[in-house]
C-alpha cells in the first residue's frame, strides 16, 4: 500500500524543496531520476524509469529511449539505452485530461489493460497495480517522460498530484538542456563523419575506395560487409539486374566480384515502391522478421546469414547507377 499519507503542508513543502535541491544538483540522468523517486519510493514504487521522448510537438512520437531505471528486485528490466517503442495509449490525450502539463496517475485494473501488451512485448511480466506517468513538456515540445510501476495496490490522492506535477516541473527546463547540449555534440560528431567521408571519397581512384569511403561509417558500427553493385535497367528505367563490383569484410558465397544476378519481383518492388524511385536509404532491421519479405525470402536471407541491412540506392538525376549494401 505505501506508507501512509497525510495532510501536513510543511511536510509537503519540505518534500519538494528535498526534490529540488537534489535536481539542481544532479548532473547525469540517473542523479534526475533519483532526486524523483525518493518520493515514489516511499509511496511503494517497485521501478523507476526516466525516457527520451523523440523530439515532437503536443501529439508525440511513440518512439523512446531509456535514459536511467531503477528496480527494487531481481524483475527483468529495460536498461539504459534500450530504444522503445511506447504504448498506444501514450498518444491519447484522455489519459492526460487534455493537458500534457498534468501527471497521469493510472490504477488497478486500468493500468493492466493499459500496460500488459507493451510490458509483454519486451518480455517484461510483472503484474502491475499502478503506473505514474509524468511526461516532461517544455515550450510545447515533447522531451522526456518519468515512469513510476507499483506492483501493489496504490490509491493516489491530491499530494500525489501535486507532487509529482512540481517534480515534472522542475525536471522539463534541466532535460531540455541536457538535450540541447547532446544534439549539439551529435550534429558536430555527424559533421566530422561526413567531412572524413568527403575527403576518402574525393581521393578515391576506383570501385573498392569509393565503396571503402561511403562505407566507413557502416564498418565503424559493426557491419560484417558491405558490396557495391552497378544496376541494369529495362526501358522503361527499371532496375532488373546487378553487377558486383566491390566488396569488403565477410559476404556470402553468392557475392562474387563481375558475376549479374536478377533482381528478384521484392527487391524491385523495395526499389520502386509505386512505380516510383527509392532516393532514401532503406533499412531492414531482421530480415526474419521484416513483412516486406515472403518466407522464400526471408529463409534465403538466414541461409545467408543476413540480419540488419541498409541499402543506399545511387542515381544520377533520373538514371539509376548502382546499388551498395551493408550487412
Amino acid at each position: 500500500m505505501g506508507y501512509p499519507i497525510t495532510a501536513n503542508p510543511s511536510e509537503e513543502i519540505n518534500i519538494l524543496y528535498e526534490i529540488s535541491s537534489q535536481i539542481t544538483h544532479a548532473t547525469t540522468p540517473g542523479g534526475w531520476l533519483d532526486a524523483i523517486s525518493a518520493y515514489a519510493r516511499k509511496r511503494g514504487a517497485n521501478a523507476g524509469y526516466l525516457l527520451w521522448v523523440t523530439p515532437g510537438s503536443y501529439d508525440a512520437s511513440e518512439q523512446a529511449e531509456i535514459a536511467a531505471s531503477w528496480l527494487l528486485d531481481d524483475t527483468p528490466t529495460l536498461p539504459e539505452g534500450t530504444q522503445v517503442t511506447l504504448p498506444s495509449f501514450w498518444k491519447d490525450r484522455r489519459y492526460w485530461e487534455n493537458d500534457p502539463q498534468q501527471p497521469a496517475l493510472i490504477q488497478e485494473q486500468q493500468a493492466n489493460q493499459l500496460y500488459d501488451p507493451f510490458l509483454d512485448s519486451h518480455n517484461l511480466h510483472a503484474p502491475l497495480r499502478a503506473v505514474a506517468l509524468l511526461p516532461q513538456v517544455v515550450s510545447g515540445r515533447w522531451v522526456s517522460l518519468l515512469v513510476f510501476h507499483w506492483r501493489d495496490v496504490v490509491t493516489f490522492d491530491e499530494r500525489d498530484q501535486r507532487i509529482f506535477k512540481a517534480s515534472m516541473q522542475l525536471l522539463g527546463p534541466m532535460v531540455e538542456t541536457m538535450q540541447l547540449a547532446r544534439r549539439d555534440r551529435h550534429r558536430a560528431h555527424r559533421a566530422e563523419q561526413i567531412n572524413a567521408i568527403n575527403m576518402t571519397l574525393s581521393q578515391a581512384r576506383d570501385e573498392h575506395e569509393i565503396l571503402s569511403a561511403v562505407t566507413r561509417y557502416a564498418m565503424q558500427h559493426d557491419s560484417f560487409g558491405t558490396v557495391l553493385m552497378y544496376t541494369r535497367c529495362d526501358e522503361d528505367g527499371k532496375p532488373m539486374e546487378v553487377r558486383y563490383i566491390a566488396k569488403q569484410g565477410e559476404l556470402p558465397p553468392r557475392v562474387v566480384l563481375g558475376t549479374t544476378r536478377p533482381l528478384s519481383a521484392i527487391e524491385i518492388q523495395l526499389l520502386m515502391p509505386d512505380n516510383q524511385p527509392m532516393v532514401q536509404p532503406i533499412y531492414f532491421d531482421d530480415h526474419t522478421t521484416d513483412d516486406r519479405f515472403d518466407e522464400p525470402y526471408r529463409e534465403s536471407m538466414l541461409q545467408n546469414g543476413l540480419g540488419a541491412t541498409v541499402i543506399l540506392p545511387l542515381r544520377n538525376a533520373r538514371t539509376w547507377q548502382a546499388l551498395i549494401c551493408a550487412y
